[in-house]
């Protein structure tokens, strides 16, 4: 008689691949003793059960200006004139501090206050937030990611939160079928439903990057995945949705990171559920052809091309830029003088009340990333030149290692004492 199989036996490989995890997770648990830190895990669902024992809101008026940040959601108050500014994150090269303080900014005096309000999301940063004047005024929020202080963990969310402004408390809102743990994906709210799109997931051991789409209706509270037709955007991550989109990160290997910057502007469909590239009219185009067509536009002659930019209470006509020729120093001599934000990436930006605000960022040179916690706002109507609300103080130090230039902060002592030990 044969020899009875065992259904129950596991193979060669997932045995292999089971030691391997067992050996990532035991280093990673000494790694982490030496740095002083704990699982991620742990410290997200503490620091969750934490909050949920606050028992009532509070509030106070700050005397200073938020800290500086990056990867925070700055968002308009559905009914006030106010700013509503949540999350985000620091680092200064050697740790990074991720935050969950809920803050409103009154745009009519200036001045901040925090709120503290029972059952508040952990801290993250990289997520996505939208309010609606829907009972009394709602704070929505989704996803984004924690890190540890070390950089060593990484911890991507799927959740999301509710926050009430006439009550001022948090609830999480438990639903399936929704999309999978992200950061750097876009949100957005039309009529009684969030749409949330792209963004991507790093683990440590593989970065993924989505290009699907997701609903939540605010009614039912029941998130459905849509699956247009025609040709949608590429996966990516930190792009731009307004009801429309554009921008792309796109590749990661072993050696590096590669940033590609995409000029797709697609328009999806509601009624068809389908995307369709966006055709730019000139002065010259017939207004009754359609703006969104399959095909592209034929090539201008010398044409200018007008971009209109609408929030349905205002509309901007912006012109590109001539191709030919560099700037005139004079015109970039203007532009300094109006003063406003310097270059940066990971800005907080809003629009409230036909002001464009702008919160932070980060600020590359070399191999430093200096984050900012200045504000400006500029007047969509006037276009007069940017308003100066909070001064940038002057750059913090740099504590991280700087292989470009030895000569950074820090590099004097460490030159000393490799010194001695020659």
């Amino acid at each position: 008689m044969g020899k009875k199989k065992n259904k129950n036996k596991v193979s060669g490989a997932v045995k292999t691949a089971i030691k391997t995890e067992k050996k990532l997770a035991n280093k990673l648990k000494k790694e982490l003793a030496n740095l002083g830190e704990e699982d991620i895990a742990k410290v997200i669902a503490e620091i969750e059960r934490e909050e949920a024992k606050r028992a009532a809101a509070s509030e106070k008026a700050l005397p200073n200006p938020p800290t500086a940040r990056a990867y925070a959601s700055l968002t308009p108050h559905p009914t006030n004139n106010e700013l509503i500014l949540f999350g985000g994150e620091f680092h200064n090269g050697k740790q990074t501090e991720v935050y969950n303080d809920l803050l409103f900014f009154n745009a009519a005096n200036g001045t901040w206050k925090q709120v503290k309000a029972p059952g508040a999301p952990p801290p993250r940063s990289a997520h996505q937030a939208v309010a609606t004047p829907a009972n009394k005024g709602e704070l929505w929020v989704f996803g984004g990611e924690f890190t540890s202080p070390s950089e060593t963990q990484f911890h991507h969310y799927k959740d999301l939160w509710c926050f009430s402004l006439a009550e001022k408390k948090w609830e999480k809102v438990i639903a399936p079928n929704g999309p999978s743990a992200r950061s750097g994906h876009r949100m957005v709210l039309l009529g009684r439903k969030l749409f949330v799109f792209g963004g991507y997931c790093d683990d440590g051991r593989e970065c993924k990057y989505f290009d699907d789409l997701y609903t939540f209706c605010l009614d039912n509270r029941e998130w459905t995945k849509l699956t247009p037709t025609g040709r949608g955007p590429t996966a990516r991550s930190a792009c731009v949705m307004l009801p429309a989109g554009n921008d792309s990160d796109v590749e990661e290997t072993d050696e590096e990171l590669r940033g590609e910057m995409s000029d797709e502007l697609k328009v999806l469909d509601l009624e068809t559920c389908r995307w369709h590239p966006v055709v730019l009219r000139t002065d010259n185009t017939d207004t009754s052809a359609a703006s969104v067509a399959p095909v592209a536009p034929e090539e201008p002659k010398k044409q200018e091309e007008i971009t209109v930019v609408t929030d349905e209470v205002f509309s901007m006509r912006v012109s590109a830029p001539a191709p030919e020729g560099p700037r005139p120093q004079a015109s970039v001599r203007r532009e300094r003088a109006t003063g406003g934000p310097c270059g940066r990436m990971s800005a907080s930006l809003a629009v409230q009340r036909s002001q464009l605000y702008v919160y932070g960022g980060v600020l590359e040179r070399d191999d430093k990333q200096f984050y900012l916690g200045d504000m400006y706002s500029l007047d969509l109507h006037k276009l007069n030149g940017w308003k100066t609300i909070i001064e940038q103080p002057p750059l913090p130090d740099w504590l991280g290692s700087d292989s470009e230039d030895d000569g950074s902060s820090g590099s004097e002592t460490d030159d000393s004492e490799e010194s001695e030990e020659d």
